[in-house]
């Protein structure tokens, strides 16, 4: 069983059944005149975005992913403009209303340099008062300690071009030293007898951030945070809440 990243395929795969945030930042998108999603992978947010007809550019360091987004908009007949470049020094001669960093995809910035670089360089793309929002998981420390080093059952899916079912897992590893979460995923195709046709392996590693630590990020970096979310849903954020969704302004 070979270990390598994630394929455009392959992720969408894994992450088919995932609309948490979609409601949201639709909303954000409509509100805005022109939009740059940074991680904009495959195309969960972006396409119902176009298909909408809202004004989004995507931007992402994966050529895989955006790969299989270019093949989705050629298929769409989709017009957009896609960019493959690092969040840290990308440069497009334009400003945007709204820069957003969905699902996570900020954490994959590995030291606090990485952090800083990538936010004085949306600050740098955006307008005057221009918004800047994105979300992450709240650290949980509870799970730290009793999820580390176990194997989790996610769910089943099924491969549109071989119909066979999907078992994904996960084996997440939490190092505090360095605030770094390793999580092997694992994708086993078995046949319609249940027999195991192929397994595979990704790797992703990501560094978590707590609040107090991003705010004073965003004070480093030219922002003002206008409000921190708990969920989705404009929930308040709270000791128990599974993410961190951050809506800022340029200052």
């Amino acid at each position: 069983m070979n270990t390598y990243f994630i394929t455009g395929e392959e992720y969408d795969l894994q992450y088919q059944g995932y609309k948490e945030d979609l409601k949201f930042y639709l909303s954000e998108i409509k509100k805005s005149k022109n939009t740059l999603e940074i991680g904009c992978g495959t195309g969960r947010i972006l396409l119902p975005a176009l298909e909408k007809g809202y004004s989004i550019e995507g931007l992402d360091g994966s050529k895989s992913m955006l790969k299989e987004l270019r093949r989705k908009t050629k298929e769409k007949s989709f017009k957009a403009k896609i960019y493959f470049a690092d969040m840290k020094n990308f440069k497009i001669n334009k400003k945007y209303d709204l820069i957003i960093v969905p699902f996570r995809a900020f954490l994959h910035l590995n030291n606090v340099a990485d952090q800083k670089k990538s936010l004085v360089n949306f600050n740098k793309h955006l307008k005057k008062e221009g918004k800047l929002i994105l979300n992450f998981f709240n650290p949980n420390y509870e799970r730290m300690v009793t999820k580390h080093g176990k194997m989790e059952f996610l769910s089943v899916v099924k491969d549109p071009v071989t119909k066979n079912k999907i078992k994904l897992y996960a084996n997440n590893f939490y190092f505090p030293s360095t605030q770094t979460l390793k999580t092997t995923f694992i994708h086993e195709e078995v046949d319609k007898h249940n027999l195991l046709v192929a397994k595979r392996k990704y790797n992703l590693k990501l560094r978590y951030i707590f609040r107090y630590e991003f705010e004073h990020l965003l004070e480093l970096t030219g922002f003002k945070a206008l409000k921190l979310y708990g969920d989705f849903k404009h929930g308040k954020f709270k000791d128990k809440s599974r993410e961190m969704v951050w809506v800022c302004e340029k200052i």
